[in-house]
């Protein structure tokens, strides 16, 4: 069961196993059966005949381009961000300025991680800055948006394999590494790592 304020998906290896849960759940709880998700929080769920999912979230993209002034003539990116820049506190970099609100615009990020998770770290960066973003914060943001640009009809597919359950970590050591252009490696000479 997946649930977001009083919204919820429920899903079983079988029929009588998902009906008997909703009724224990009716038992205590009013609740309404809508039937196959299509939607779920902005999410646009299509599922194939193999059991596996397509998840999309083409609207929410659209909305985040047009709270940032989309224009066709931007050149889109293939990656969010740049290995080799991580962000920093930017003490003396000018404030940020924009038409859009920064704090808005990540959390219309952060929702749009479940189909997009390569943005993750990205927007975790930047959400660091919220209480006092400068110009490199917002750069960094934009950065991100040209990269939606590009993936707007991209989509994840999610392909259940049993009851098993795989979970995948990229550790970042909370963004105090130093990415080596040449090499890509990770470093942290605080914890000695090279």
């Amino acid at each position: 069961m997946v649930i977001y304020t009083d919204d919820c998906i429920m899903a079983a290896k079988n029929s009588p196993m998902l009906e008997r849960a909703m009724a224990e759940l009716a038992v205590k709880l009013k609740i309404t059966d809508e039937g196959k998700v299509d939607k779920y929080l902005g999410e646009k769920v299509e599922r194939y005949p193999d059991g596996s999912y397509k998840l999309s979230q083409p609207l929410l993209i659209d909305q985040i381009l047009q709270t940032m002034g989309f224009n066709n003539m931007t050149k889109p990116k293939d990656i969010p961000a740049l290995s080799s820049k991580i962000l920093n506190r930017d003490v003396d970099g000018t404030t940020h300025e924009t038409p859009w609100e920064y704090r808005r615009l990540l959390g219309q990020l952060n929702l749009l991680e479940s189909t997009r998770p390569v943005i993750a770290y990205d927007v975790h960066q930047c959400a660091r800055f919220a209480a006092s973003p400068k110009s490199s914060h917002k750069h960094a943001i934009l950065r991100i948006r040209r990269y939606l640009m590009k993936m707007r009809d991209r989509w994840m597919i999610m392909k259940p394999k049993g009851s098993s359950l795989e979970l995948w970590c990229d550790v970042a050591l909370c963004g105090t590494q130093i990415r080596h252009t040449s090499t890509d490696q990770l470093r942290n000479p605080e914890l000695g790592i090279s």
